[in-house]
């Protein structure tokens, strides 16, 4: 296979979520491999959501399912992360505790998206970063466990950036020495209840406010 045969499929391989091994990546698992007793292992970076993206069909496999669903535990933020980061938040000034808040939305934004948070403006649309329905939810997913409260399904429609985001999410936290949580522990205009909102009517609140917003732009 001539040399740009071989980019050529390379490159097809990196779209599908399996780019190559770096040089110091190879050693380093080749390191890790000679420790090991199997006679036959694999080493390569594999991006699950990527390779769902490009075979659509596969989701729908109980393997896969399984394996999204580990992937999403292992990312999610724990309670004591949640506790962490709210004792970091009021140990800064008030001023201080909203750029705190942003960051740590970027960061969050940054791995549902596969982005760099750092590159992420806070004042950009999240339809505009490529950010759907589901997306969305995993979004809410993260603030919740990495923030310790209950958030709406529709709350990334409502507040469509990291910065109108992220004084919302301030003054929902109701920090020491910040302002109140709303009576009750509930969003504004989000109705009291003990049990939470079944996974699919999540989705479908999500999905109904993102085709609201998609009518309001073209009706422009």
């Amino acid at each position: 296979m001539g040399a740009a045969a071989r980019a050529g499929a390379a490159e097809r391989l990196a779209s599908r979520g399996m780019p190559g091994l770096t040089e110091a990546q190879a050693l380093r698992a080749l390191d890790r491999l000679l420790a090991q007793d199997g006679a036959q292992i694999l080493a390569m970076q594999w991006s699950l959501r990527q390779w769902l993206e490009t075979y659509p069909s596969a989701a729908r496999s109980p393997l896969w399912a399984e394996l999204q669903d580990e992937e999403r535990e292992r990312g999610r933020p724990s309670a004591a992360d949640a506790a962490g980061f709210r004792q970091a938040l009021e140990r800064e000034s008030p001023p201080a505790r909203l750029s705190l808040l942003e960051k740590h939305v970027a960061q969050q934004l940054g791995r549902v998206l596969r982005l760099d948070a750092a590159r992420i403006e806070r004042r950009a649309p999240f339809s505009g970063l490529g950010m759907d329905s589901l997306m969305s939810l995993e979004l809410r997913n993260r603030l919740e466990s990495s923030l310790g409260i209950k958030l709406s399904a529709t709350l990334l429609f409502t507040y469509p950036d990291i910065a109108s985001l992220a004084e919302h999410l301030l003054g929902r936290m109701a920090l020491r020495g910040g302002p109140p949580e709303p009576p009750g522990g509930t969003a504004a205009g989000a109705p009291p209840g003990d049990d939470p909102p079944l996974a699919i009517d999540e989705l479908l609140a999500a999905v109904d406010a993102e085709l609201s917003l998609a009518r309001r732009g073209t009706s422009r």
